[in-house]
C-alpha cells in the first residue's frame, strides 16, 4: 500500500450513482484544437451527456455548461468528420451515431446534432481517424456481432464480417501503419490493414465472413496475449507501438506484433493511460483494484498514491493554475480531478476530558479477554465483510420470572456487542438468538435501528434460563445475525458458550447409577476441581463433582480415576449425561491446550442404545396420541360448522321447526371442542418434554459414535446432521420421518445403492422398529465405511 494519498482537487457527483463504463470519459478541446481550458465529458448508459468546464479548486455549479438526455451512450470522442477543420463531438448509441458541433454561448454551451447515422447492428465500441490518408476523420463502429461499419462525413461507407468472431474486444487505429487492432475472444490480439479490409468481399454474414468465397479478410499480423484484454492504445515517438492492458499484465508491442517489454502486476488492472513519449521511454498512469494509482517509466513504478477505489477511466487536465490533474471516473458515474501530492496532516492537540474510569475497566476487561483468547490459539480473524461480534462473560442479574411461564425463571444474562468492519457500513441489521428446548432466552430478535460504523458499536443484553425438571442436550445458543454490506445481504452465526450453572448445581457425586460411560484419555486424569475452576472458582481438590438439574432429583456424576487414565460419568437419567458429557470433553480440551499439549480421547464401549429406542418410542407414542386429539378436534370443528349452517337455515325459514334441539347440540359441541382443546394444550407440552428428553439422548449417542469411532471434525457434523438431535416436531413431519430417511440414504451410499426420495414415505410410523434397526446399524457401519462420510 502507497504511504501517499491522490488529493481531491476537484469533484463532480451525481445525485444519482449512474451506470458507466471506460467509454463514458473524454476530456480535451471541444470548440477549437487551440482552447485554452479543456473540459470534461461524460456521458452514461441512461443516456444523460454532462459536460463540464472547470475553473478552479472546487466544484461550483456554474462547472456544469451542458446536461442533455439522449439515448445510453457507449462512448465518446472529438475528431473532423465533416470537413477536416471544424472540431466536432462524436457520440455512439447502441443503435445510433451522432455527430454534433459545439459552441459557446453566454455561460453555457450549445449542442447542434449535424448527422445522425441510424445502424444496422448493435454496437459495442468504435474508433476514429483518417483511415486510409483521408482529409477527414472516418469513424469504424465495432458490432456485437463482429461486424466494423465504416462511417466518412455522415454516410455509411461500407461494413465488413471479421471472421472467426465470437465476442467484441477492444479496438484501436494506428496511424502511422494504417492497421485497426482488435483483440477477439480467444484473447488473440490482431492486425488488419485498413487497405486490406476495403479491397475485402463484402460478406452476406458472419459464416460466409469465415469460409465463403471471394477476397476475404486477412490479418496482417496476429499476437497471442493468453489473458483478458481492457484496452489497446499506440503511442511511442511515431505513434506505432501499442501499449496493452491484460487483466493482470501490460504489455508493450512493436508494430509487427512482438512483444517489447510485459510488467506482470500484483493486483488486477482496471484502467490504464498513456501519458507522453519521452526519446523511447513511454510513460503511463495505472489505476488497479486495490484503489491506488500507479506512475509508469516504461516498466518501472516511479510513484504510487492511494484513494482511487472503483475507477473505470483516466485522463489528464490542465488548469490554469495547476498543470498535469488527473481525472478519474468511478463506477458510480462521479469525476474527481486530483494530484499525487504530500499534504502532511498534522496532529492536533485537543483539550483534556474528564476519564471515564468505568468506561475504561471495562475495555481494559474486553482486551484482557481478547489477549487470553489469542493466547489460546483460539482467536478468529473476520472476513472483511463479516461483523464483529462480542459476547461478554455470563453475570448475574435480578430474577426476572418469564412472561409465559412463571415457573421460568432468567437470573444470569451476557452482553453482545456488535461492531462493522473496517471501513464498512452496515444496514439493516438484525440479531437473532436461537435456542433449544429447554434454554430458553428472554430475546427472540433485535432490529436495529441505526446503521453500524467504525464509529459506532451496538450493545444488547440477552437473559437465558432452563425450564424446569428437563435437562439440555447441550449447553449451547447460537446468534445469527442480517444485514448489508454495500447492498448485499449479509449473515453471520455466533456460538453462545452457557454457563454450567445455568443448568445444574454442584452436588455430591454418587457412587452408583443405573447408566455408565468411561471415558478414555490418553493422558493421566486430572483433578475435577481443577478442570472447573473456570465455571465454579476455587473449589477443594477432588477427583469427583456432582450436577444435579434444576428441577430433578437425580444427579450425573463424574469421577477421575487416581490409578488410571479414565473419566467416569454417570447417572440415573439417560438423558442427562449429554450435556455433562459435552461439557467435561470441552473442559479438558481446555486444560491441555493452555499447557500446549495434545490429547486423545475415546471410549472403549459404546452407550447401550436399549434406552435410547424407549424414549423415541416414548416420543412416538405422544405424536400418535396428539394426532388422534387433533383428529378428534377436526371431527368436532366440522360437526359444529355443520349445525352452524342449520341453525341459519332455520333462522331464514319463514316458518322454522323446532330450533331448541340446534341449539343444544351446538352447546355441546362447543363444550366437547373446549375440552378437546384443553387436552391438545396439555398433551402438546407432553410432546414438547418428549422432545427435550429426545433431543439429549439423541446428542448422547452422536457424541459417543464421535468417541467410540474416532470422526474427525467433518465426520462428525455429516453425522450430527443425519442424526439431527433438533430436528422439530410439526403437524407434517416430525424427527422421526426426517431422521429415518435421512439415515436410509447414508447407510445406502455406504452399500453402494441408489434410491431416490421418491421411494420414501413421509408418514409417521406406526412404531419406532425400522429407527431402532437403522440406528444400530449406522454404529455397526461406521467401524468399516467411516471414510466415505
Amino acid at each position: 500500500m502507497s504511504l501517499f494519498q491522490a488529493r481531491e482537487y476537484w469533484q463532480a457527483e451525481t445525485d444519482t450513482p449512474s451506470p458507466v463504463h471506460s467509454g463514458s470519459l473524454f476530456v480535451g478541446s471541444l470548440f477549437t484544437k487551440s482552447d485554452e481550458q479543456a473540459a470534461i465529458v461524460v456521458g452514461d448508459l441512461d443516456g444523460i451527456l454532462r459536460i463540464y468546464l472547470p475553473k478552479g479548486r472546487g466544484y461550483t455549479t456554474e462547472d456544469l455548461v451542458l446536461e442533455k438526455t439522449l439515448s445510453p451512450i457507449l462512448q465518446i470522442c472529438t475528431g473532423t468528420f465533416s470537413d477536416g477543420n471544424s472540431l466536432e463531438l462524436c457520440i455512439l448509441h447502441p443503435r445510433q451515431l451522432s455527430i454534433c458541433s459545439l459552441k459557446v454561448v453566454g455561460s453555457g454551451v450549445q449542442m447542434t446534432t449535424v448527422y445522425e447515422i441510424p445502424l444496422k447492428r448493435t454496437a459495442a465500441n468504435m474508433t476514429h481517424g483518417k483511415l486510409g490518408n483521408a482529409p477527414h476523420d472516418i469513424a469504424c463502429v465495432q458490432s456485437m456481432d463482429g461486424v466494423l461499419s465504416f462511417f466518412s462525413k455522415g454516410r455509411f461507407a461500407f461494413e465488413r464480417y471479421l471472421p472467426e468472431f465470437l465476442l467484441p474486444g477492444p479496438l484501436c487505429y494506428v496511424e502511422a501503419t494504417d492497421t485497426l487492432i482488435t483483440v477477439d475472444s480467444t484473447w488473440v490480439m490482431r492486425a488488419y490493414k485498413f487497405v486490406t479490409i476495403a479491397a475485402s468481399k463484402e460478406a452476406k454474414d458472419k459464416q460466409a465472413a469465415t469460409s465463403g468465397g471471394g477476397k476475404k479478410i486477412t490479418e496482417d499480423w496476429s499476437l497471442n496475449i493468453g489473458e483478458d484484454v481492457l484496452s489497446v492504445d499506440c503511442c511511442g515517438p511515431d505513434k506505432s507501438t501499442l501499449l496493452v492492458a491484460g487483466s493482470e499484465t501490460l504489455f508493450w508491442v512493436g508494430e509487427e506484433g512482438s512483444v517489447l517489454k510485459a510488467k506482470r502486476l500484483e493486483s488486477a488492472v482496471a484502467c490504464l493511460l498513456p501519458l507522453r513519449t519521452v526519446g523511447e521511454r513511454i510513460d503511463a498512469l495505472l489505476c488497479c483494484h486495490d484503489g491506488i494509482l500507479r506512475v509508469l517509466q516504461d516498466v518501472d513504478v516511479v510513484w504510487a498514491a492511494s484513494g482511487l477505489e472503483k475507477t473505470l477511466a483516466l485522463q489528464t487536465i490542465d488548469f490554469k493554475d495547476t498543470k498535469g490533474m488527473v481525472v478519474a471516473l468511478n463506477e458510480n458515474g462521479s469525476v474527481t480531478c486530483v494530484y499525487m501530492g504530500t499534504d502532511p496532516s498534522l496532529p492536533e492537540l485537543s483539550r483534556a476530558r474528564p476519564v471515564d474510569q468505568e468506561s475504561l475497566d471495562s475495555e481494559m476487561r474486553r482486551l484482557n479477554r481478547v489477549i487470553e483468547t489469542a493466547q489460546a490459539g483460539n482467536i478468529q480473524t473476520p472476513t472483511a465483510d463479516n461483523l464483529i461480534i462480542e459476547v461478554a462473560p455470563f453475570h448475574h442479574i435480578e430474577p426476572q420470572p418469564s412472561e409465559d411461564n412463571e415457573a421460568i425463571v432468567f437470573e444470569q444474562a451476557t452482553l453482545i456487542t456488535l461492531n462493522a468492519p473496517f471501513d464498512k457500513t452496515a444496514t439493516g441489521v438484525t440479531a437473532r438468538v436461537v435456542c433449544n428446548m429447554p434454554i430458553v432466552c428472554d430475546t427472540s430478535a433485535i432490529a436495529l435501528d441505526s446503521d453500524l460504523t467504525m464509529e459506532s458499536s451496538a450493545s444488547f443484553e440477552a437473559a437465558f434460563a432452563l425450564v424446569p425438571g428437563l435437562v439440555p442436550a447441550s449447553l449451547t445458543a447460537t446468534l445469527i445475525v442480517s444485514y448489508k454490506i454495500d447492498g448485499s445481504a449479509r449473515v453471520v452465526e455466533e456460538p453462545i458458550d452457557l454457563p454450567v450453572t445455568l443448568a445444574y448445581s454442584l452436588a455430591q457425586a454418587q457412587k452408583s447409577a443405573n447408566f455408565k460411560l468411561t471415558l478414555h484419555s490418553s493422558l493421566p486424569c486430572v483433578l475435577l476441581s481443577t478442570l472447573f475452576e473456570d465455571e465454579f472458582g476455587k473449589l477443594e481438590p477432588t477427583p469427583a463433582l456432582g450436577f444435579q438439574p434444576f428441577g430433578s432429583n437425580d444427579i450425573v456424576s463424574v469421577i477421575a480415576a487416581k490409578s488410571s487414565n479414565r473419566y467416569r460419568i454417570q447417572s440415573d437419567d439417560y438423558p442427562a449425561l449429554a450435556a455433562i458429557l459435552e461439557l467435561l470433553l470441552v473442559v479438558i480440551q481446555r486444560h491441555y491446550d493452555r499447557e500446549g499439549t495434545t490429547i486423545e480421547l475415546s471410549l472403549k464401549e459404546m452407550i447401550p442404545l436399549p434406552p435410547l429406542f424407549a424414549i423415541i418410542d416414548h416420543h412416538l407414542e405422544m405424536r400418535h396420541v396428539h394426532k388422534r386429539i387433533c383428529a378428534v378436534m377436526d371431527d368436532f370443528a366440522a360437526q359444529y360448522r355443520v349445525l352452524q349452517k342449520r341453525l341459519l337455515g332455520l333462522v331464514k325459514d319463514p316458518s322454522p321447526g323446532e330450533i331448541d334441539s340446534v341449539l343444544q347440540l351446538i352447546e355441546t359441541t362447543h363444550t366437547q371442542i373446549t375440552a378437546v382443546a384443553d387436552d391438545q394444550m396439555e398433551q402438546l407440552e407432553d410432546v414438547r418434554t418428549a422432545s427435550a428428553s429426545l433431543a439429549a439422548a439423541v446428542q448422547l449417542y452422536v457424541t459417543s459414535l464421535q468417541l467410540f469411532h474416532q470422526l474427525n471434525h467433518r465426520q462428525a457434523e455429516v453425522i450430527k446432521a443425519v442424526v439431527n438431535p433438533h430436528a422439530g416436531d410439526d403437524e407434517e413431519q416430525g424427527w422421526e420421518e426426517l431422521t429415518l430417511i435421512s439415515l436410509h440414504q447414508l447407510l445406502d451410499k455406504f452399500a453402494g445403492h441408489k434410491r431416490g426420495l421418491s421411494s420414501f414415505t413421509f408418514d409417521l410410523p406406526e412404531n419406532g422398529v425400522s429407527i431402532h434397526e437403522a440406528l444400530g446399524t449406522l454404529h455397526h457401519e461406521l467401524s468399516t465405511h467411516k471414510s466415505k462420510l
